[in-house]
């Protein structure tokens, strides 16, 4: 690959954005009127304490900016949220995400244009924050930005976590490729009485996720993956382009017959994605916990010694690290990134969406100006925004210098989904306790310098076009549905090829319908670059 950090020049939408001189005026109305504008947010996944955290912006800013903000914290924010955005209820920031509602609201046009608020110097947080390579990919085909990404790093880190203690004590090799791990596994499967153990592996119900799909070796050969036009990720339809990146040659998805694969690269002559099945199936099937279908959470059972691995990233590490050692003191928890342009911090690509997570302002909002105001003032200093992200310094957190932080464990622990209002690369602190390896990956995975935008960063599929493809859509979520859990944990067995085979069967018609419309929306989606 060819390294050219962030070739690409904006877009013409992005110059649009960029030309807008016409500065939105930040109100005025709390220096005249003595009244605090009321901010109501809707989040999800409630945290904890974080009351002292609003509180104490109130002190620093909050009482000069005229700015009050009500946190309220949805059960069911899939189902709740809609609702809510349709009958006007009181909102004037929520959280959304592609795998939540984001592209139906954008599409039924529930959320506020924001981008005069972007490359702004009136919003000189948000201009930090929000480069103009980020905000690439946060521009609509209308060139409006209805949401905005919050996100720590410019690549997912995606890893295995296995015990580095037990690895020693079967005498197995350091865990660094698909054949060392695979040896690691067998010998923790065949001790699983000695060592008091389930499963080898433990296995959410997204099974293993994206081990073995050679990811990052597929975008470089112009091979990407289409976000949101599948059941679940791993499951998407993968787009060819050619050489230039400005036509689509081909939309697959697994299942279909190899004969498509045929002018793929070299490597990629027959369905790759069913043939990672098929040897997840063959290979690691027996590792894993028969139970893997509906569990959630894994992480609990390899805390206490339940289990030889699980799969996740890197933004797991402190959790799981701390967890670990809280519950078998003698244990080492040993890390290994599985892609290996990754693993090797090599220049790659960045994800197709930089962020799985987002904000929006509702459309009827009354309060958009002080909004944003807000959100700018969380980006306008790593102060500022260590206040929210990681609570009051000196009791909840202390600086250990270099960008890195220490943990506080006091009894009234700030705790808040960052995800939802302040990650950002910029600014992102690692943990002081980390090994310096792990230092390390973070610091790789934070710099820009490393990434080059994927090939359709920013492009979202829309199945919503029309009734045919939104039936289709849906018909073909449900099928995949029916079959994904147990694929990506290798449960069928010998039996799997027939599986596959089934699912495609059942859904062919849908997918040709969506397959067309995916291939079309991203050519119009070049063809406006």
């Amino acid at each position: 690959m060819t390294t050219k950090i962030w070739k690409r020049t904006a877009v013409s939408a992005l110059a649009a954005v960029m030309a807008v001189s016409m500065a939105p005026c930040r109100s005025e109305a709390k220096e005249t009127s003595g009244e605090k504008t009321e901010l109501t947010f809707w989040l999800t996944n409630e945290g904890e304490n974080y009351e002292k955290v609003f509180d104490e912006f109130e002190k620093r800013a909050g009482e000069d900016m005229g700015i009050d903000i009500k946190v309220n914290w949805t059960t069911k924010h899939v189902e709740e949220m809609p609702l809510k955005l349709m009958n006007q209820e009181a909102c004037d920031l929520t959280f959304d995400a592609y795998w939540v509602n984001l592209a139906s609201n954008i599409s039924n046009g529930l959320y506020a244009d924001l981008s005069e608020y972007f490359d702004n110097d009136e919003y000189p947080g948000l201009k930090k924050a929000f480069t103009p390579e980020i905000l690439e990919t946060m521009v609509s085909d209308d060139g409006a930005i209805y949401a905005i990404p919050f996100f720590e790093q410019y690549a997912d880190m995606r890893c295995i976590f296995y015990r580095e203690d037990w690895r020693e004590q079967l005498g197995c090799e350091p865990v660094t490729s698909e054949e060392t791990f695979h040896a690691y596994l067998q010998a923790v499967n065949e001790n699983k009485d000695s060592l008091g153990i389930e499963s080898a592996m433990g296995l959410k119900d997204r099974g293993y996720f994206y081990y073995l799909s050679e990811w990052y070796t597929a975008v470089e050969n112009n091979i990407v993956e289409v976000d949101n036009t599948g059941v679940t990720a791993n499951l998407n339809f993968r787009a060819l382009l050619s050489d230039d990146g400005k036509t689509v040659e081909d939309g697959s998805i697994f299942g279909g017959p190899d004969e498509r694969f045929a002018d793929y690269p070299e490597g990629y002559q027959e369905n790759f994605m069913t043939k990672r099945f098929l040897k997840i199936a063959d290979e690691y099937g027996d590792f894993g916990n028969a139970d893997s279908a509906t569990v959630t959470n894994s992480e609990e059972k390899f805390y206490v010694g339940k289990y030889g691995a699980i799969e996740g990233n890197l933004d797991g590490y402190n959790n799981i690290a701390t967890n670990l050692k809280q519950n078998a003191p003698d244990s080492e928890l040993g890390v290994w990134f599985y892609e290996d342009q990754i693993n090797n911090k090599e220049a790659t690509f960045t994800n197709q969406a930089l962020s799985a997570n987002y904000v929006a302002v509702p459309y009827y909002s009354e309060n958009i100006d002080a909004t944003m105001e807000f959100l700018d003032w969380i980006f306008q200093s790593q102060e500022n925004h260590d206040l929210f992200c990681y609570g009051i310094e000196g009791e909840d957190w202390e600086d250990a210098g270099d960008k890195t932080m220490e943990d506080l464990t006091p009894n009234n622990k700030y705790v808040f989904p960052g995800y939802e209002l302040c990650w950002n690369p910029e600014y992102t602190r690692v943990n002081v306790t980390w090994p310096e390896e792990m230092r390390e990956y973070k610091a790789y995975a934070t710099d820009k310098e490393n990434f080059e935008l994927n090939p359709i960063s920013g492009f979202v599929f829309d199945p919503n076009v029309s009734t045919e493809v939104k039936i289709a859509y849906a018909a073909l979520k449900q099928t995949g549905g029916d079959y994904r859990a147990q694929l990506q944990s290798g449960l069928f067995g010998a039996d799997t090829q027939a599986k596959i085979d089934e699912f495609y069967e059942k859904a062919k018609n849908d997918i040709e319908i969506v397959r067309a419309e995916v291939e079309k929306q991203l050519q119009e989606f070049l063809d406006g670059k």
